[in-house]
């Protein structure tokens, strides 16, 4: 891929013209480099990542280094993209019952089935380009676990959650109120999207139950946008 098809790439992702962007780009010192290991960056200057073609800055003072920006959260800020670091607050909410068919409709449903206690399950594993606009988690019965979401490689949550059997956590996106019969209320019958978490590689979610293990009913639901 050449520097013009990538300038190209990054100014129809960004909503902008070759030439604005392009512009930019040399008011901030000239077409940027592409990183690699051992070579001295200037603080404050644009690299490219050869992991995933991404344009990067360099926050950290002058210096090289061994890893890649796409992976260095500490050293260089992402430009060409938002790059989620960390998630710290879901939504956590009943939704009345722990049942599949009443949870996150309108997403994609992975059912784990039964995992016994402390075992790390994947239950997710996604390769590609792309946003993640939705992502909830029903256990379906008593007894939380861990919960980690890992976006290119780092982990944006990574915590303990869902104590009780009929509670959902939303962790990107919002929950939709839906009416069923009876009338019941489920307030994370629907999955709604928002702007979500971008990726350039993958998305990995696991789940390690800690006190139950999972059920028959247990839910992952996610909706994803993907871009290449």
């Amino acid at each position: 891929m050449t520097l013009e098809q990538r300038i190209a790439d990054l100014a129809q992702a960004m909503g902008e013209d070759v030439k604005t962007l392009t512009a930019a780009i040399a008011a901030a010192g000239g077409a940027p480099r592409t990183w690699a290991s051992g070579l001295s960056i200037n603080q404050g200057e644009l690299v490219l990542s050869p992991t995933d073609w991404e344009l990067y800055r360099r926050v950290a003072p002058t210096g090289s280094g061994a890893v890649d920006p796409a992976d260095d959260t500490g050293a260089y800020r992402a430009v060409s993209f938002d790059r989620v670091t960390s998630i710290a607050t879901p939504n956590v909410l009943s939704n009345g019952v722990a049942t599949s068919a009443d949870f996150a409709n309108g997403a994609t449903k992975v059912l784990p089935g039964v995992r016994a206690v402390g075992t790390r399950t994947k239950i997710l594993a996604l390769a590609g380009r792309g946003s993640l606009t939705y992502l909830g988690w029903q256990k379906a019965n008593s007894g939380g676990g861990r919960f980690e979401l890992i976006v290119d490689g780092l982990a944006v949550f990574d915590a303990s959650i869902q104590t009780v059997a009929n509670d959902t956590t939303v962790l990107v996106g919002a929950p939709g109120l839906g009416v069923i019969a009876g009338p019941a209320y489920r307030p994370a019958y629907y999955a709604i999207q928002r702007p979500g978490v971008e990726f350039r590689r993958s998305i990995d979610v696991w789940f390690t139950p800690a006190v139950a293990s999972t059920n028959a009913q247990s839910t992952l639901g996610y909706i994803t946008r993907l871009t290449g």
